[in-house]
C-alpha cells in the first residue's frame, strides 16, 4: 500500500505539478510584468528602486542595470519554480505543444454568470502566450549581454570581430535564438490560428527585427545563416536603415490597431504594454546606446541616416504610446455613468435594483481610475524618453 501511494504521488508530481499550465502562465506573467512593478517603498532588503517607475526594481529596458539583472536571472534559470526558468521553454522546441501541460485551472471559482458567460482562454492561447514571453525574455537577456561587450569603430573603420571573441559568441547566440523565435512564431500561428490575429503579429516582428538590428550594427551579422558580404561602416548603416524601415511599418500597424479600437478596449491596452510595448521600447533603447557608440547618437538624427531612421522609429512608438494613453484617458473616472436599463428585468427598475446598479457603476469607475493611476506613469515616462530621439544639436 505504501509503495502504491508513493507511485501515485510521483505520477501526480510528474504529470500534474511540474507540467502545470497555471505555473507556466504564472512564470510568464511575472517576467512580463517585472519592469512594471513599483510601489515606491523599499523592498525586503531595504533597497529603493529608481526614481523613474519603469524597471525601477527588475526588468530589462536598455538601462545601466541590465547586465546585473541578467546575471541574477541566469542564476535562477535552473530553479524550476523560479520565474526566469520560463526562458528554458523557448529551447524545448519551436512548437507550443499544449499536450505537454496539465490544465489544472479551477473554473468553478467565482463562477457566476449574470448577463453573459465568462470567457476562458484555451490551452493553446495560454501556451502561445507563454512561448512568446519566453522568447522575448531570452532575446532581451542575450541582447543586454551582447551590448555590454560591443567594440566601437576606430578611425572610421569597424572593429574586427573574430570567431572566438566574446562579442562574436554572444552575437551568434542572439542571432541563432532569433531564428528560433521567428520559427516558433510561425509555428504558433499555424497551429493556433485563434492565438493571434494578423495585426497582433506586427509587434512580434518589430521585436525580432530590432534585435537583428543590434547584431547587424555590432558585428555585421545580419542573419545567422546569411552569406558573407563586405563589412564596412557604410554597409552596416545601410542595413540598419533597412531594418528600421520594417520596424516602423510594424509599429505603425500596431498603432492603427490601437487607434481603431473602441473606447472600452482599455484592457487590451494594459495587455499590450507588458507583452509588446515594453520589449520594443527596451530594444529601441539598446539600439540607441549602440548607435551612440558608433557615432550615430540621438543628436545626429539630422546628419546621419541611421540616426534619423532610429528617431523615426522612436516617433512611431511614441505615437503608439500616446494613443494608448488617450485610450486610458477616455475611461470614466469618478463620474457616475449612464446605465441603460432597458428591459433586463423588473428588479433593476425597482428602488433596490437601482441602488445595486449605482453601486456597481461606482466600483467600475473606481477600477478605471485606479487603472489609470497604475499604468499612466509608465506611459508618461516612455513618451518623455522617446522625445529625446528627435533632439537637435545645440548651436
Amino acid at each position: 500500500g505504501m509503495l502504491s501511494k508513493c507511485c501515485e504521488m510521483i505520477t501526480w508530481q510528474r504529470e500534474r505539478m511540474t507540467s502545470s499550465l497555471q505555473l507556466l502562465i504564472s512564470k510568464s506573467t511575472v517576467m512580463a510584468l517585472a519592469p512594471l512593478v513599483y510601489s515606491g517603498e523599499p523592498d525586503e532588503r531595504g533597497k529603493h528602486g529608481s526614481a523613474e517607475p519603469l524597471a525601477a526594481r527588475q526588468g530589462i529596458i536598455g538601462g545601466s542595470d541590465d547586465v546585473d539583472r541578467v546575471g541574477e536571472m541566469i542564476k535562477n534559470i535552473g530553479n524550476f519554480s523560479a520565474a526566469p526558468s520560463i526562458v528554458n521553454v523557448a529551447l524545448d522546441g519551436s512548437t507550443p505543444n499544449d499536450n505537454l501541460y496539465s490544465d489544472n485551472r479551477d473554473f468553478t471559482v467565482n463562477q457566476f454568470h449574470i448577463l453573459s458567460k465568462a470567457h476562458h482562454a484555451t490551452k493553446g492561447d495560454l501556451c502561445c502566450y507563454a512561448l512568446l514571453q519566453s522568447h522575448w525574455q531570452g532575446i532581451l537577456m542575450r541582447a543586454a549581454l551582447m551590448l555590454n561587450v560591443v567594440k566601437a569603430p576606430k578611425k572610421g573603420k569597424v572593429a574586427k570581430v573574430k570567431a572566438g571573441d566574446t562579442l562574436y559568441k554572444r552575437c551568434e547566440s542572439l542571432s541563432q535564438f532569433l531564428d528560433i523565435a521567428h520559427n516558433a512564431i510561425h509555428s504558433a500561428r499555424n497551429e493556433f490560428s485563434d492565438c493571434r490575429t494578423k495585426d497582433e503579429y506586427a509587434p512580434c516582428r518589430a521585436i525580432i527585427n530590432l534585435a537583428r538590428l543590434l547584431c547587424a550594427v555590432a558585428t555585421g551579422m545580419h542573419h545567422s545563416s546569411g552569406d558573407e558580404e563586405e563589412d564596412t561602416l557604410a554597409v552596416r548603416e545601410e542595413r540598419a536603415v533597412m531594418l528600421l524601415q520594417v520596424v516602423q511599418d510594424d509599429i505603425n500597424t500596431t498603432k492603427q490597431a490601437v487607434s481603431s479600437a473602441t473606447t472600452g478596449s482599455s484592457g487590451r491596452v494594459c495587455i499590450l504594454l507588458p507583452e509588446a510595448v515594453v520589449p520594443i521600447y527596451a530594444l529601441l533603447e539598446m539600439n540607441s546606446v549602440l548607435f551612440a557608440i558608433f557615432g550615430w547618437g540621438k543628436k545626429r538624427s539630422r546628419t546621419r541616416v541611421a540616426a534619423g531612421a532610429l528617431a523615426e522609429a522612436a516617433q512611431q512608438l511614441q505615437d503608439l504610446v500616446m494613443d494608448m494613453s488617450s485610450t486610458l484617458g477616455s475611461m470614466p473616472t469618478n463620474e457616475l455613468s449612464d446605465v441603460s436599463q432597458g428591459n433586463i428585468c423588473s428588479y433593476v427598475e425597482s428602488g433596490e435594483g437601482k441602488t445595486m446598479v449605482e453601486a456597481v457603476v461606482k466600483h467600475v469607475d473606481k477600477a478605471h481610475l485606479e487603472t489609470r493611476q497604475r499604468v499612466m506613469p509608465f506611459l508618461d515616462q516612455m513618451i518623455t524618453n522617446l522625445t529625446t530621439y528627435s533632439e537637435e544639436v545645440p548651436p
